[in-house]
């Protein structure tokens, strides 16, 4: 076995204990809870289960299904419906967050609007959809938001001691290592390596990214396992 075909098997492997895991921390996402905020450890589950699903879906369809070289394209529109999930998942946490502010709220449904406004486009066929390309400018849109968010958050915080959640911080700061790291990956595999997604040396990145990924998948199961145990002081 050489080295290709071993990190093959790692990145399927990594991929599947990806998929398991995200799911765990769904099931345990609905535990029974006397929490306030309730709805966004519902919310953060539904999150984990639909990232599961997919990368359970890719890995299983990889080792069972493998696409013919240079015949892969996107023939459904299931992932731009996935990324509207995450928009609206997202925007109401952080809609709830920047609550003692009007003009953040108003800021989240605004910018909430346009990216589900740039998904709709690629479902309606506004662009022709490969493997290269598919809605490239409307997840990079997406997750520039999220990051956006996540960093208002964070100064916020830092601002108001008294309205102080150790919870959400930490949140916010997983979710901004993972959605710019994330965003990395979709300019560099989108904009730089354009058709060159055969390489080997594009797949040892791939194969960086599922640790990365992997590692995230741990925070979320970890986060959500102490949902209740964070310090909130709101």
């Amino acid at each position: 076995m050489d080295f290709l075909q071993f990190s093959i098997g790692a990145y399927n492997v990594t991929s599947f204990v990806i998929g398991i895991l995200l799911i765990l921390a769904f099931v345990y996402s609905l535990r029974k809870t006397s929490s306030s905020d309730k709805l966004n450890l519902r919310l953060l589950g539904i999150f984990c289960l639909i990232s599961g699903m997919h990368t359970l879906k890719s890995v299983i369809g990889s080792v069972f299904f493998p696409p013919e070289r240079n015949s892969v394209s996107i023939s459904d529109n299931y992932i731009d419906f996935v990324n509207c999930t995450f928009v609206i998942i997202f925007c109401k946490i952080f809609y709830d967050l920047f609550s003692a502010s009007s003009v953040l709220k108003t800021l989240v449904v605004v910018l909430g609007t346009l990216s589900l406004s740039f998904f709709a486009m690629t479902i309606l066929g506004h662009e022709n959809i490969t493997i290269n390309n598919y809605n490239a400018y409307a997840v990079i849109f997406m997750k520039l938001m999220f990051i956006s968010f996540c960093i208002g958050y964070v100064i916020l915080q830092l601002k108001n001691e008294e309205a102080f959640s150790f919870k959400y911080l930490l949140l916010c700061v997983g979710l901004l290592t993972y959605f710019s790291f994330t965003l990395l990956y979709d300019i560099v595999v989108n904009f730089l390596l354009n058709n060159a997604l055969q390489n080997n040396s594009v797949f040892y990145f791939m194969l960086s990214v599922i640790i990365f990924e992997f590692l995230f998948a741990c925070f979320m199961f970890y986060f959500i396992w102490n949902f209740n145990k964070f310090k909130t002081n709101y």
